[in-house]
């Protein structure tokens, strides 16, 4: 039986499931399930398939939100719903919305991006603070690097190096 929490997910969609990437999304997914969390992610391929594919055996809810600015062939099918929007905007504070706490796979510009809304927003008190942890040693140093010209800022995010961590961390400092 699903619980009312929802673990956001932003990742790369490059990751094809041959790759140690997909296969750590895919187990974030089903350790996450398997505690009973929903998940949301961004709907399509790479992490987000397989965070949704590694949630789909167990009885969760698996949101994806698409973006129709995209030219996609379609939401992955593990997905049990759907919500649409027309930029990327709304994509992003849709995602934002859902999250009752937020993990960040290794990605690109656009896993960038989503680390950098959530953090500015809950650094700035535009939403309310919620557990952030990022996983991978590229996101570390990234962190570091903003960390030294904003110190405030670093009690906004945790980094871990991976997904294992990062559960135990949700559930034990921030008892989801």
């Amino acid at each position: 039986m699903a619980i009312s929490k929802t673990i956001t997910v932003f990742g790369s969609s490059k990751p094809l499931p041959v790759e140690a990437e997909y296969e750590q999304a895919y187990k974030l997914g089903h350790i996450l399930a398997e505690k009973g969390y929903n998940v949301s992610n961004g709907g399509y391929g790479g992490t987000m398939a397989a965070v949704s594919y590694g949630a789909s055996s167990f009885p969760v809810e698996i949101i994806g939100v698409t973006c129709t600015a995209f030219d996609r062939s379609g939401p992955n099918k593990w997905l049990t719903r759907e919500i649409r929007t027309d930029n990327l905007n709304d994509r992003l504070m849709k995602l934002i919305e859902l999250g009752d706490c937020f993990v960040a796979l290794p990605g690109g510009t656009g896993t960038l991006l989503e680390i950098s809304m959530v953090w500015e927003m809950m650094n700035k008190k535009f939403i309310k603070s919620r557990p952030f942890v990022l996983v991978g040693q590229s996101w570390k140093n990234v962190i570091c690097e903003v960390i030294n010209h904003d110190d405030k800022s670093s009690g906004y995010i945790d980094c871990v190096d991976n997904v294992e961590e990062a559960i135990d961390l949700l559930e034990s400092k921030y008892l989801i």
